[in-house]
């Protein structure tokens, strides 16, 4: 669950800065499906998995964070 944990604080971190309030995970999450549709998939999947030990696909969770570092931690 450590991957849904991630992806879903992920969510909420990028609503607070972007929004400039905390909001829960499901709320951030919901937001963030609309926000960045390309992530849909990841974002969905790491809501499901907060029920459920699956683990989605590594590679699309790592794209998620990477996409998420990039947006507001330029190099």
């Amino acid at each position: 669950k450590y991957q849904a944990f991630t992806i879903l604080t992920v969510c909420r971190m990028l609503y607070g800065i972007e929004r400039g309030i905390i909001v829960s995970k499901p709320a951030a999450a919901a937001w963030a499906i609309e926000t960045f549709p390309q992530w849909n998939h990841v974002i969905t999947s790491a809501l499901a998995m907060r029920h459920d030990a699956t683990e989605g696909p590594l590679d699309d969770a790592i794209g998620f964070l990477k996409f998420a570092v990039g947006k507001h931690c330029p190099t």
